[in-house]
């Protein structure tokens, strides 16, 4: 039985991911509690990888999936709460977070089906906002919205001017959403602050 090459590929991206999550700078997190981002960070990962898979090959982002995941954001905001001695309002700040990411991202799902007369955006998407919001909190998740768009933008240029895309071709929001979130884990809110704006 031949076996595709984007299942190897998969695999050993994930893998790369998980090396690369040991390196975490998330803002969420103490310097006393940093030996938690690791845990936490493979189980983004996870979360992350899989979703992004499954919206590239079916432009769908499975509901239950991104329920899993912001359990999981919230449980583990919940550990962080209960082990730090200087804040435990991690799992408080994670819930609302969450809350925020869906209906934020759901009204502006919304305005763009009115803009553009056509679902632009899936419910998915919202869901997947929301598994974000658990897991980096409200600053994490509005910088990772403008990364999201900024890549997204970059790719969808890049692929009108090579002929690649055309204009109204459907194009999955999930990679760069998960993209946005993973750089926000990694480096944390500062680096992308002091980069993305001018003070």
């Amino acid at each position: 039985m031949k076996i595709s090459i984007r299942y190897p590929f998969v695999e050993f991206l994930c893998a790369g991911l998980f090396v690369i999550s040991n390196f975490s700078s998330s803002n969420l997190y103490i310097n006393e509690l940093s030996q938690y981002s690791y845990l936490g960070g493979y189980v983004l990962v996870f979360f992350l990888l899989s979703i992004s898979v499954i919206d590239i090959n079916h432009l769908w982002i499975p509901r239950s999936l991104c329920k899993a995941g912001i359990m999981s954001g919230i449980l583990f905001n919940a550990l962080i709460s209960l082990a730090s001695t200087n804040n435990s309002m991690f799992v408080f700040f994670s819930i609302i977070a969450a809350i925020l990411g869906y209906f934020l991202f759901e009204l502006l799902r919304k305005i763009a089906r009115g803009i553009y007369k056509k679902p632009a955006l899936g419910h998915g998407d919202s869901m997947l906002s929301a598994l974000i919001g658990s897991w980096l909190g409200i600053k994490g998740l509005g910088l990772s919205w403008v990364l999201a768009f900024l890549i997204a933008g970059i790719f969808a240029l890049l692929g009108l001017l090579s002929k690649k895309l055309k204009r109204g071709d459907p194009m999955p929001l999930g990679p760069f959403l998960s993209l946005g979130c993973f750089l926000i884990w990694i480096f944390g809110n500062e680096f992308w602050i002091n980069n993305l704006f001018i003070r």
